[in-house]
């Protein structure tokens, strides 16, 4: 369970060559095989936690989980959605929980919780069957514990660092162009039009914060926040089909009350969204925890 669940959000667990990949990096991970761990990266991986610390190099993304497990030894990582997009990507939602054992302030003197646990989702590009590149996107409150225990948290309005091989389209198929109508609409503040891409049943959730059931409770959500941030504008950077309904826009909104950095995975039925999940970059995160006035959470 994801802070709230969204009823009816499809949840699947793929078995294809690279969601196989995946989810052994995270199996080496549970078993503390750091050797087999490595062995999954691609001499040139390239890794980017969004607004917080990246990484080259199978040794680096090691390096990535050292203070998680200096922590939390024992650690362990749940997938709870895997699906293949083609074009050698997959996407992972998943859950880190544990109880700490280890160091009890992070690099930057912050307290580390005593009990964690911690929803993200991970956006990974696969090169000859071995992880090549990719971004992990956080929930809300996920972002104050990755703050203590690693660190590294850029500025809101820091440019992401250019990894290169991250591949980046903007897909044109009838599921994305549905996605990218329900933010053209948003920047139009054209809210029948807006209306009229979701579905009955709507749902869309920020991962650890609030959800909004039903056309009318999203729509009074984003007329409440377009009244309060006018100058606002959101532009998609990444939009991939990835089939069956399911489509996956990397976004940043910009203006008051400053950049914001985040990833919706996407589900449409008939040509309307039907469920969102929001996750955010951690700079991101604390910013629209501040703004929400969301509590300490682990």
């Amino acid at each position: 369970m994801i802070g709230a669940e969204s009823g009816g959000y499809r949840e699947t667990i793929e078995s294809t060559p690279n969601c196989d990949v995946a989810k052994a990096s995270f199996d080496t991970y549970n078993a503390g095989d750091w050797a087999g761990y490595q062995a999954l990266q691609h001499p040139d991986v390239q890794w980017l936690e969004v607004q917080g610390r990246h990484f080259h190099g199978p040794s680096g993304v090691t390096e990535e989980i050292d203070n998680w497990r200096d922590a939390y030894p024992d650690a362990s990582a749940d997938i709870t959605n895997l699906f293949d997009c083609g074009d050698d990507r997959v996407v992972i939602e998943w859950t880190l929980f544990g109880e700490r054992r280890g160091m009890a302030t992070g690099p930057g003197g912050r307290e580390i919780p005593e009990n964690m646990r911690v929803h993200c989702a991970d956006l990974m590009q696969l090169k000859d069957r071995r992880v090549y590149s990719g971004r992990t996107y956080y929930g809300l409150r996920t972002a104050q514990t990755v703050a203590a225990v690693q660190g590294g948290v850029t500025a809101v309005d820091a440019e992401l660092p250019d990894l290169g091989q991250y591949r980046i389209r903007m897909d044109e198929t009838p599921d994305a162009l549905v996605a990218k109508a329900s933010f053209d609409t948003y920047n139009a503040r054209d809210w029948d039009g807006y209306r009229a891409l979701q579905h009955p049943a709507v749902e869309a959730h920020e991962v650890e914060g609030r959800m909004f059931a039903g056309v009318e409770g999203v729509i009074d959500e984003i007329d409440t926040f377009a009244e309060a941030y006018p100058d606002v504008e959101a532009s998609i950077t990444n939009l991939v089909d990835c089939g069956r309904g399911r489509v996956i826009i990397e976004w940043t909104l910009t203006g008051r009350p400053g950049r914001v950095r985040a990833c919706d995975l996407m589900q449409i039925i008939e040509g309307k969204v039907h469920r969102v999940r929001t996750y955010y970059g951690v700079a991101s995160a604390l910013a629209v925890i501040g703004v929400q006035g969301l509590g300490q959470g682990g």
